[in-house]
């Protein structure tokens, strides 16, 4: 089925997010934003230094209808490392960075903290943003920055206006 929601706030808290599959296994289950804001948001607290982080899954779902003014159009994450397994992101647009999807890695002060976001079995098709169409990550220089890794994904036909359609990975010195 079709969910209408826009600006889904999810913490680090344990939680897996899972929709039903169609027999050929894409997502039969779809989250639309109907460009009235982002999809999800995912902001985790770097103060204090927390215990076990919580795992946050987002499985056969796809995100879809996000329009922001800023960065983030489908899912923005602001130091957190959730993992979306057979997910679609498709059909969301930012004025800023990560039409869809914007990995921030802000950990000034907390080693501990990471945004090392996890696309296993994904595509993300058909998102457009200022520079990241598909996905944008930056860090603010402290540890080892935002790692998004992507396995057996397909990143295609995302735009941007002033930058790189597909994936933008904006490093800081020192950093990979």
């Amino acid at each position: 089925g079709t969910y209408y929601e826009a600006n889904l706030a999810v913490g680090a808290i344990d939680i897996t997010l899972r929709g039903e599959a169609n027999p050929d296994g894409t997502p039969a289950v779809t989250i639309d934003a109907q460009q009235q804001g982002r999809v999800f948001e995912m902001v985790c607290d770097t103060h204090p230094p927390p215990g076990i982080a919580g795992l946050v899954i987002f499985d056969t779902l796809i995100i879809t209808g996000g329009a922001v003014a800023g960065n983030g159009g489908g899912v923005s994450i602001t130091t957190c490392s959730p993992t979306f397994l057979n997910c679609t992101i498709t059909q969301n647009s930012c004025t800023d960075n990560g039409g869809g999807v914007y990995v921030y890695h802000q950990a000034e002060g907390a080693p501990w903290a990471s945004a090392d976001v996890n696309f296993i079995d994904c595509t993300i098709i058909g998102n457009d943003a200022q520079d990241g169409g598909g996905m944008f990550s930056r860090s603010n220089g402290y540890n080892n920055g935002a790692q998004p890794s992507l396995v057996d994904c397909l990143v295609t036909e995302n735009t941007a206006s002033d930058g790189v359609g597909g994936i933008r990975h904006a490093t800081s010195p020192g950093q990979t």
